[in-house]
């Protein structure tokens, strides 16, 4: 039996495809990539394919998937030929949070990534966690969590001071210990859920509920939320939910890479802030230009075309750059030069 999924996956990065192989590598198989569409023809006897169907249902959902359709499809001859070098990601999945949770097991994720973070209980001296050390340093910083002290941790994108939050919105952002404990403060829909609980564990702005800010006589309405990305993090989390703790709260204190933030609108998504899910090629060559930002708006032109929409205003050029003169959706008489205000016709 032949199985034919197309799936659309907007993502520049090689996240899918290596998904896709992960998941496919016991099987017979085919993969077309035609710009954001992905072609995966699967031949096993039919119990097979059960199995890699419920192997696909465990596979971490992306922001970046934004649809599928399944059917029988024509025979084939295999003409995919993998990649040799895929980027690595650290984040946590389906596979190793779920292996915690729900049998105590220590397991790599699909790049065989274990753990990203060094721990400090002073802020300078930091260890790495691996699977000799892990358990002992969880107990180690549960204890310190529960004391209302604070932890640092180290990866890649910076390092963040950690404890428990005490309703006090003075931090970066929050991490739920656990999704259930989200609808306690913040008001969510299951598409807000669905992007916070993504395979690329973005930050978002979550709209506090009502009586929350009235308990507390909140002035702000909105703050950022962030699951946990890491193994250990998970672990933490898993742990804290268990003794009534809800949230712990982050501040970052050194910055590394800029954490990858989008915007929900109306169940789409706008990415705010990171490079981390575009294609270590291209992020290179923007980071290579002096002028970072015409290095990214060129990107994004040569990347989506006229779908995408590019508002770039600078106080060190004179210049705007419009991608589509004939399409001027904010009825933008252009300036003369820099110092000539902006007004609507």
């Amino acid at each position: 039996m032949i199985l034919e999924f197309k799936f659309n996956y907007i993502g520049d990065n090689d996240v899918f495809e290596y998904l896709l192989n992960f998941y496919a590598k016991d099987y017979i198989y085919d993969i077309l990539i035609n710009d954001e569409e992905y072609i995966l023809k699967i031949k096993a006897d039919p119990d097979k394919l059960n199995d890699f169907c419920n192997s696909l249902n465990n596979m971490s959902h992306s922001i970046f998937l934004t649809g599928f359709e399944v059917k029988e499809g024509d025979d084939f001859k295999p003409l995919y030929k993998q990649k040799e070098i895929f980027e690595k990601y650290t984040l946590l999945s389906f596979l190793n949070s779920n292996a915690y949770a729900k049998e105590n097991i220590l397991l790599e994720n699909e790049w065989g990534q274990f753990c990203d973070i060094s721990l400090s209980f002073d802020g300078k001296n930091f260890e790495k966690i691996d699977k000799n050390n892990f358990h002992s340093l969880l107990s180690k910083t549960l204890d310190i969590i529960k004391k209302d002290e604070k932890i640092w941790i180290k990866n890649h994108k910076g390092i963040y001071t950690i404890h428990l939050f005490d309703k006090e919105f003075k931090e970066d952002f929050l991490m739920p210990c656990d999704i259930k404990a989200i609808s306690s403060i913040f008001v969510c829909s299951n598409e807000q859920l669905k992007f916070l609980a993504s395979f690329e564990k973005p930050l978002m702005a979550f709209k506090l509920n009502a009586l929350f800010r009235q308990k507390y006589d909140l002035k702000i309405d909105k703050f950022l939320l962030k699951l946990a990305e890491d193994i250990f993090l998970f672990a933490l989390g898993y742990e804290l939910f268990k003794e009534n703790f809800h949230f712990l709260s982050f501040k970052k204190v050194e910055n590394f890479i800029d954490d990858f933030k989008i915007l929900n609108v109306k169940d789409k998504f706008v990415v705010l802030e990171g490079f981390e899910f575009i294609h270590s090629k291209i992020r290179a060559l923007i980071f290579s230009k002096n002028d970072k930002n015409m290095a990214r708006i060129s990107y994004l032109a040569s990347r989506f075309k006229q779908k995408s929409f590019i508002l770039e205003l600078s106080k060190e050029y004179d210049d705007i750059l419009l991608l589509d003169k004939e399409i001027n959706l904010l009825k933008i008489t252009l300036p003369n030069h820099s110092k000539t205000s902006l007004s609507p016709i």
